[in-house]
């Protein structure tokens, strides 16, 4: 998958390709997913918080929020990232 967005920045801008295994449609500790959120497939962080999982993005541009581990649905873990940048 190529990204287009520049959520996950500075880490992953657009044009970073992820390698996203799809097999993987439960939580199985803190990483890097492709999840549901309100019916949009999002690439974000999930971390567990003693409150539930935080799921974030890296940007600060969108806020995080902590959501019980039943209401996660995940589409997909990141396994790898080619990161190479243009000069």
């Amino acid at each position: 998958m190529a990204l287009t967005d520049s959520q996950n920045a500075p880490r992953y801008v657009p044009g970073d390709v992820l390698v996203i295994d799809l097999e993987v449609t439960e939580f199985r500790g803190d990483a890097l997913y492709v999840v549901e959120i309100e019916g949009e497939a999002l690439i974000r962080y999930v971390q567990v918080r003693p409150a539930g999982l935080y799921v974030y993005a890296l940007s600060g541009i969108y806020e995080g929020h902590t959501i019980p581990r039943a209401a996660l649905r995940v589409l997909g873990l990141v396994t790898y990232a080619n990161t190479l940048r243009r000069v």
